[in-house]
């Protein structure tokens, strides 16, 4: 596959994910629990910022098998996606910060909750 066609196929898979966002099947929507705007939120989510919410869940090694099972994953999704503290959550990742340190992040309590041992 030539660089072109990987960019090419890159935009339409991300303009597939945007349109489904934006007109997503209603099932969808009730199975998730989530309004159309916050399946537009998640489903927009920056790459970097998925990367720092596994960062974080790493950090508080979590079970993620426990997670899933729990059914929080939506809710953990959604309440990265509306995070106030981006800067906070950079900054701390970015120093080595421990698990202790986190107070800040919205999913500590849940990240917690689903350790590992």
């Amino acid at each position: 596959m030539s660089f072109v066609s990987e960019i090419v196929d890159h935009v339409r898979e991300q303009a597939r994910i945007e349109q489904d966002a934006i007109n997503p099947d209603l099932n969808a929507v009730n199975e998730l629990h989530l309004t159309h705007g916050e399946m537009r939120k998640i489903a927009n989510m920056p790459a970097e910022q998925v990367e720092r919410m596994e960062a974080m869940a790493g950090l508080f090694d979590v079970n993620v098998n426990s997670l899933r099972a729990s059914g929080e994953l939506v809710e953990v999704a959604r309440r990265c996606a509306y995070c106030g503290e981006n800067s906070a959550c950079k900054s701390a990742l970015a120093k080595g910060a421990s698990a202790e340190d986190m107070a800040f992040c919205p999913n500590a309590s849940t990240y917690r909750a689903h350790r590992n041992g």
